[in-house]
């Protein structure tokens, strides 16, 4: 059941991945030393949130025909604070650690005792 459906946000298209599939309006904003984390229900965006903002995934705006180039994406989001964020990312001069979704799966791809302990070998510790 799909309840309050925003309608008037089509202008405000962060992410398409193609016709009449999955659109995410509007990105979350990263802040320089804090910690970002999204909490919802399936199949509202977060994980393609994330791959944008940790430059896993360019943006496309709704253009998944003819994605847009990093300039013309930078300026769609020009007067926020996601400009910045967006150019900085685009110089790679922004380092994202995400955390994986299923930790309890580290230990089986690495081979470990515990995923903690491979989170503080492959991070460590930054916060």
């Amino acid at each position: 059941m799909i309840i309050n459906l925003p309608t008037n946000l089509e202008s405000e298209t962060s992410h398409r991945y193609g016709p009449n599939s999955f659109k995410l309006h509007r990105l979350p904003m990263p802040r320089l030393g804090q910690v970002l984390g999204l909490v919802g229900c399936n199949g509202i965006g977060k994980t393609t949130a994330l791959k944008i903002l940790a430059n896993n995934l360019k943006p496309n705006l709704g253009k998944y025909n003819d994605p847009p180039e990093w300039k013309d994406i930078i300026t769609y989001y020009r007067g926020n604070d996601l400009q910045n964020y967006l150019l900085k990312l685009q110089q790679n001069n922004i380092v994202s650690i995400l955390k994986p979704q299923n930790i309890d799966l580290i230990t089986k791809i690495f081979d470990k005792e515990k995923a903690g302990d491979i989170l503080k070998e492959k991070i460590n510790w930054i916060i």
